[in-house]
């Protein structure tokens, strides 16, 4: 997915689907701690915990190339 495009679904729950075909439900989000940006994703459950607790995200390394649809969830 382009990054124009993800801008949208970014840090919303959404139902995301992958190039190999696996559907999840969560949040994917952009960190730039590193000089490159890099994109994660988590549950949205557990996005919302951290987020609330002002706490560093800790989520799964996301390539956006590998998603394929991204769908809002409400």
């Amino acid at each position: 997915m382009e990054i124009q495009k993800f801008k949208h679904y970014e840090q919303k729950p959404c139902k995301f689907i992958f190039r190999n075909g696996k559907q999840v439900f969560g949040v994917i989000w952009e960190s730039n701690k590193q000089q490159n940006s890099a994109y994660y994703f988590t549950s949205n459950g557990e996005f919302q915990k951290i987020q609330e607790k002002s706490q560093p995200i800790n989520g799964f390394p996301v390539n956006l190339e590998d998603v394929i649809h991204a769908e809002l969830l409400y």
